[in-house]
């Protein structure tokens, strides 16, 4: 475990056990108690849940892995949810301030892998590079990350995870080369509870920082998280797989700056001195889009349909309009075939509201007069362009 001073340590240690005073009582017990302490405590525990405002980012599966390269190329985070940005500092005055370094993130998904894209406008990074233990007291990055399958409540203090943190140097740096810290918390803020994991050894990890911002990339294969394989199943840890669609994970990001001014802005905000403190902000696994979901919002509609005979009989690719194989095919009816096969209207596919939905199923011979017409539009255009 890497050496920290006094300051450091206190970032990730919880100043208490118990988060907001939350208090349990027996029902055998309730009647030998005073009322008014009864409601006291059912007020206490009410108002911390009732409170309790939760970030919330959707996971989108990808249709295609990123390059873990440090390099955000056209489209390859095309798929994601817009960034999270918006994060706020810890131990402030004024609880709440803003992070003025615009840190954000966006995260992806397939059967292999969890991406994790950051990105910041900081530019003096004073991370070390060279592999082995991490210093707290340069630039970081942190990350928290509860697959949560013993089902925890998000408050509390109850807190599994596991802890991710690197170095952010100046420069490029892939994985073997930076400064890390890694933990599988249990019940607690600090140590190895969980027991022997993989510590992350084969994630993929390239990031490039410079005088105008920095980038993270990271690939973190499902089976690294494999904490508590061989320890009491309530640890919540042990998730070695792929999650399922609309699994909830609990997740929180962070960064330690050497900007004195922007310390410790984080994701998910807490009342206390700690970036393991719960509550965490919570992701949930989408997923995958259907193919003729040409707007990328979830829904089959008249939307992508306007987009479909927008490019009609174009020689053009998936994201213009092309659903069937090959993709340098012109679009047209089988193209349309499929997307209608796929209409949802004003829900998923397969959902209570796609089947009773307002927004009903245009019947065929719609579909063929507005596709008559698109033609006709095309061909209009050809005739005055050789005029």
């Amino acid at each position: 475990m890497c050496s920290s001073t006094r300051r450091e340590r206190l970032f990730y240690e919880r100043d208490s056990e118990i988060l907001g005073g939350t208090v349990m009582l027996k029902f055998s017990s309730v009647r030998s108690v005073p009322f008014w302490i009864c409601l006291a405590s059912f007020t206490v525990v009410w108002s911390n849940v009732a409170s309790a405002q939760f970030k919330a980012y959707d996971v989108n599966h990808a249709p295609t892995a990123p390059n873990i390269d440090g390099i955000v190329s056209a489209n390859e985070w095309a798929a994601a949810a817009p960034a999270e940005g918006d994060w706020t500092l810890l131990r402030t005055a004024a609880p709440g301030d803003p992070d003025v370094e615009n840190s954000r993130f966006q995260m992806m998904w397939d059967a292999d892998n969890l991406y994790l894209l950051f990105e910041s406008d900081y530019g003096f990074w004073t991370g070390t590079t060279g592999g082995g233990d991490l210093s707290f007291s340069a630039d970081n990055l942190n990350l928290y990350i509860d697959p949560n399958t013993d089902g925890e409540p998000n408050l509390g203090g109850s807190v599994d995870g596991y802890q991710l943190a690197l170095s952010q140097p100046l420069g490029t740096t892939e994985w073997a080369d930076t400064p890390r810290f890694v933990e599988d918390h249990v019940n607690a803020g600090f140590g190895n509870q969980g027991g022997p994991f993989s510590n992350f050894a084969d994630i993929e990890v390239v990031q490039i920082n410079g005088a105008t911002g920095g980038t993270v990339e990271m690939a973190i294969p499902w089976d690294q998280f494999n904490g508590s394989e061989f320890h009491a199943s309530d640890t919540g840890l042990f998730h070695p797989d792929a999650p399922i669609a609309d699994e909830e994970w609990f997740f929180n990001i962070g960064r330690i700056s050497s900007d004195g001014g922007n310390f410790l802005p984080i994701w998910q905000h807490n009342d206390s001195n700690s970036f393991v403190t719960r509550p965490d902000g919570v992701i949930t696994f989408r997923e995958a889009l259907l193919a003729s979901d040409l707007n990328k919002n979830g829904f089959v509609d008249f939307e992508d349909l306007t987009v479909l005979l927008a490019n009609w009989n174009t020689d053009v690719g998936l994201e213009g309009g092309n659903l069937v194989e090959p993709l340098t095919s012109v679009v047209g009816f089988p193209d349309l075939t499929v997307l209608l096969a796929d209409w949802t209207g004003p829900g998923p596919a397969g959902s209570p509201e796609a089947a009773l939905g307002t927004e009903a199923v245009p019947e065929p011979s719609t579909f063929v007069l507005l596709a008559l017409g698109a033609m006709g539009a095309v061909a209009l255009r050809r005739r005055r362009r050789n005029c």
